[in-house]
């Protein structure tokens, strides 16, 4: 209740508004702005989930859209621990459940999906060698390079997304030849032309508590980042090997969604996308994409759940239930 009343206190001074206590906070609406670069994938689904999220209608055509059923059940949902949830249809945005999902918290490592279409923007190029080194070291992170060592930007994709690794992150984002505060205020500005209107940044990994947003906000950012495929082919593989090429060292790597291994990635199911995130004050989060043939493809957003294990139930139950109450026509 502390952390929270705190980054409550810390946003309504940040931008001006009044501080309405805990679990309250008022943020301006911002409309968003298009995307001067956005592939037009990524475009369709800015639009697609940012109406639909806000109310508004939007032109469906002939995509096939998800419809309730069972409509005579009494079923309100499932039972999860997560304090914060939403589940959008990926083609059209429109929200299939929710639960709180407008409460502002803390994201941890789910920030990671905005810093690394930041460094999509600003790529210098996959195969340029990097030499991790001490300023690379950061916080919450598990070293697996050695100062003097050097890797190819593309390996610091894979740890920053399927291991969630700080430090690859940090040399990730100081490939680009930014500066961590120009990079983190163009993290901001995508945000905002997402129109992510109740979240703010404020570093690179997620690891400061500061970092907040919404499950609704969030959605709208996994909608984007998930219809990029390089982002989708880093946060999909179970195992990926590193190579270090000056000391010529291999060693595996593996995704922190467990939900690779699961009755999601089987038969008629396939997690196409999904990023982790933890920290004490967020506590366990996840966002997903998920298909299932036959129906359509959904996004999952869970934000505190109460242990590891729950992060993955919460969302394996979430998915079960959208997929058995809807039917995609």
């Amino acid at each position: 209740m502390l952390a929270n009343l705190i980054i409550n206190l810390f946003v309504a001074l940040t931008i001006g508004q009044s501080f309405s206590g805990p679990g309250e906070i008022i943020l301006p609406a911002k409309a968003a702005a298009p995307a001067a670069a956005e592939e037009s994938a990524q475009n369709e689904a800015v639009k697609n989930v940012s109406e639909n999220l806000t109310g508004e209608p939007t032109s469906e055509g002939t995509i096939r859209t998800p419809e309730r059923i069972n409509l005579e059940s009494k079923s309100l949902g499932v039972k999860i621990t997560a304090q914060s949830v939403v589940v959008v249809d990926g083609a059209t945005g429109k929200v299939l459940y929710q639960n709180n999902d407008s409460a502002v918290r803390s994201i941890a490592s789910i920030t990671k999906l905005i810093t690394v279409l930041v460094f999509l923007d600003n790529n210098p190029g996959w195969d340029k060698e990097i030499i991790f080194n001490e300023e690379d070291k950061s916080e919450g992170s598990t070293d697996y390079l050695y100062v003097g060592e050097s890797v190819k930007v593309r390996d610091l994709f894979y740890l920053s997304l399927m291991m969630s690794n700080n430090s690859a992150t940090t040399a990730l984002v100081r490939s680009t030849g930014l500066g961590r505060s120009e990079f983190v205020s163009l993290m901001n500005k995508k945000a905002e032309e997402f129109g992510m209107a109740d979240t703010r940044f404020v570093d690179i990994v997620g690891f400061d508590d500061f970092n907040i947003s919404t499950a609704r906000d969030i959605a709208k950012l996994a909608s984007v980042a998930f219809a990029n495929s390089d982002i989708r082919e880093a946060t999909t593989p179970e195992r990926y090997t590193i190579h270090t090429l000056n000391t010529n060292r291999y060693f595996y790597i593996y995704n922190t969604n467990y939900l690779l291994t699961s009755f999601l990635n089987e038969g008629d199911y396939r997690v196409a996308a999904g990023k982790t995130g933890y920290t004490n004050a967020a506590g366990y989060c996840l966002a997903t994409e998920i298909e299932k043939n036959g129906a359509g493809n959904i996004i999952t957003v869970v934000l505190g759940s109460d242990s590891l294990d729950n992060r993955f139930q919460d969302t394996k139950a979430l998915a079960y239930w959208v997929f058995s109450n809807y039917e995609w026509r």
